[in-house]
């Protein structure tokens, strides 16, 4: 059993959505806006770290894209919306469930010190969450 929860875990791994930018909370919002069209990379919600690559927060594109361009990354990362994330070490059962109990399309992903890796999809939440019933 636990030879099959490593490999689940080494699937995670495998299945992680590597961190195409950062975002950090010192930016502006034409700043990440720019890096947004430069990676053509989009997504409903962006990831926000310090200058130390951790995981600080969370904010909507909507309100990314409704706020002034001077306006800085942290006067928009709302307090209501705090970041719900998991370890890559994390139990996959753990990762499946915070996906189903917080409605989410994606949810980052950090290592061991905090630092941001990557996200999941709720796609492969799915199957993370039939692997899980498999074993």
């Amino acid at each position: 059993m636990a030879e099959m929860t490593t490999d689940i875990i080494s699937s995670i791994r495998e299945i992680l959505i590597p961190i195409k930018f950062t975002l950090s909370s010192d930016m502006t919002v034409e700043k990440a806006l720019s890096v947004i069209k430069e990676t053509k990379h989009v997504s409903y919600t962006l990831y926000i770290t310090n200058s130390r690559g951790y995981l600080v927060g969370a904010i909507r594109l909507s309100d990314l894209l409704t706020s002034s361009p001077e306006t800085l990354l942290s006067q928009i990362i709302k307090e209501d919306f705090s970041v719900i994330s998991a370890r890559i070490d994390d139990d996959p059962e753990e990762i499946s469930e915070k996906f189903r109990d917080y409605d989410l399309l994606s949810l980052p992903i950090t290592d061991e010190n905090g630092i941001l890796v990557g996200t999941l999809d709720y796609d492969d939440a799915i199957n993370i969450q039939k692997q899980e019933t498999e074993e």
